[in-house]
């Protein structure tokens, strides 16, 4: 059984005990208290010793509708061509037949590199430079393969992927600006972002993240490999770990101090 439906049996066994005034077991309160959670509990004082749960079922079902919601919007439909491309990936990076570097950053530009071993070695580059505008904020990325310049884009952070064909041992390659959030001490305006890329030809996908603060782009998160791939709609996804269902590439929430 879900978590979701085992919360509304719960729900609903809590209220009707609570309709007749019956006295819960104490570790049945205890049991609900660490499935839920403290703050959606409120204790009820009898005139004896006992104590009687009264549950909050706006916040109970508030805090379990965002987690339905963020689970199916998550999720993306992908043919059965690419999720064969996505495990077949998987086994590629179980290989290590594809690393990536650290992500360095000067100002606002940041580069890293995808080198590829199948079994010769090439290297396809990122360059990637943060713009914010009074409009829109972007990612304007070069790629560079085996040191020749492939192409330059700007891209819309939020926007769809943009898909191209830089050719050679990469083929087609998409490419997506995601914004996230990013929590700030001070209160200032952050903007946590990553840049996805997908080369379909090899299944194999790559997140390069950073946070615009204070005029400067920082780097908090590593750049990861996945297995990759583009949905029916056209977004890039990655392999979940249960190695059947595909999910949307997101940004990770990151705390600037």
């Amino acid at each position: 059984m879900s978590k979701f439906w085992l919360l509304l049996l719960l729900v609903a066994a809590f209220q009707f005990a609570h309709s007749y005034a019956a006295v819960e077991d104490e570790s049945t309160n205890d049991e609900a208290r660490q499935f839920i959670g403290d703050g959606y509990f409120e204790d009820e004082g009898d005139d004896g010793d006992e104590e009687r749960l009264k549950i909050k079922p706006g916040k109970v079902f508030d805090k379990f509708g965002k987690l339905v919601g963020k689970v199916v919007k998550q999720l993306k439909k992908v043919s059965l061509a690419a999720k064969a491309i996505m495990k077949k990936g998987a086994k590629l990076l179980k290989n290590l037949g594809v690393k990536i570097s650290p992500l360095k950053c000067e100002e606002k530009t940041c580069k890293s590199c995808v080198i590829f071993k199948l079994p010769v070695e090439n290297t396809f580059c990122l360059t990637i430079r943060f713009m914010k505008t009074n409009i829109a904020t972007y990612l304007v990325v070069a790629g560079e393969m085996n040191r020749k310049s492939k192409f330059e884009e700007k891209l819309k952070l939020g926007n769809m992927p943009r898909c191209l064909n830089v050719g050679g041992f990469l083929g087609k390659v998409c490419l997506k600006a995601i914004e996230g959030h990013a929590k700030s001490s001070s209160g200032q305006a952050n903007v946590n972002f990553c840049l996805g890329v997908v080369a379909e030809k090899y299944g194999v996908g790559a997140k390069f993240c950073g946070v615009y603060a204070n005029k400067k782009v920082r780097v908090k998160i590593s750049p990861q490999l996945f297995p990759g791939a583009t949905s029916v709609d056209g977004d890039i996804v990655k392999l979940d770990d249960n190695g059947e269902d595909a999910t949307t590439v997101e940004v990770e929430e990151v705390e600037i101090d």
